[in-house]
């Protein structure tokens, strides 16, 4: 006799029966299926179990393999400090979360690398959750005392859940007006130089463009990209 049952792992009492199946005279290797209609049946993973039994009920083998009903997906957020700038040895926050966008509970898993500008790891973090509903979200933040200033690290994060990988997100971000081109007219010119000015020395994200994603201080780094690009379009 070969027997097979789902249950939904999410759920209580909830066990689907599959059609009982009588093998007569088999030697050596054989086979036997099932067809499941999942019309209807909720997203979810569920236990799939099959079993051999002489027909007296002896059971002689069992096998359970899960089986996933609806799509995973999910996104990773932002990542973001708080202060969005610092310095060495002070104090900050890491935040960042995880959106389940798919039918499907899921079993994220966060990581954020602290990296320096040469991609080296500074500093890792982690952290988990189980079953975490469609629809729902996860956020968690870390605290760190950093060992770099803000302009000479960035964040790398993304999460791993049922065998896949959100995209990575980097913080900070590339600006928009990474070629010096602040007013965004096409051309670096005389405009772009005076917004440069008005913020100089200051923290102006607009205007702090360099290193990539900015340093939180307009200064002659950034200087240097609006006089490499003067008059490119």
């Amino acid at each position: 006799l070969a027997e097979a049952e789902l249950i939904q792992t999410g759920a209580e009492d909830n066990t689907i029966g599959l059609p009982i199946k009588l093998l007569r005279d088999v030697q050596g290797l054989a086979s036997c299926s099932w067809t499941w209609n999942s019309t209807g049946a909720a997203a979810d993973t569920y236990a799939l179990t099959a079993r051999l039994k002489s027909t007296s009920g002896h059971v002689l083998a069992e096998e359970t393999a899960l089986l996933q009903v609806g799509t995973t997906d999910g996104v990773m957020q932002a990542v973001t400090t708080n202060p969005a700038c610092f310095g060495v040895g002070e104090d900050i926050k890491i935040h960042t979360g995880f959106s389940n966008t798919g039918q499907a509970p899921v079993n994220p898993h966060l990581v954020v690398d602290v990296q320096a500008l040469d991609g080296t790891v500074l500093e890792r973090f982690e952290d988990s959750t189980a079953a975490l509903a469609a629809g729902s979200e996860y956020l968690t933040h870390w605290e760190w005392t950093p060992t770099v200033a803000r302009g000479q690290c960035r964040f790398k994060a993304y999460t791993l859940y049922d065998g896949k990988s959100t995209p990575v997100v980097f913080y900070p971000q590339l600006s928009l007006v990474a070629d010096g081109d602040l007013n965004e007219d096409g051309r670096v010119n005389l405009p772009d130089f005076a917004m440069l000015a008005g913020a100089w020395l200051s923290n102006g994200p607009l205007c702090d463009i360099a290193p990539d994603g900015g340093d939180c201080i307009v200064d002659l780094l950034d200087f240097d990209v609006i006089a490499n690009g003067w008059l490119n379009e």
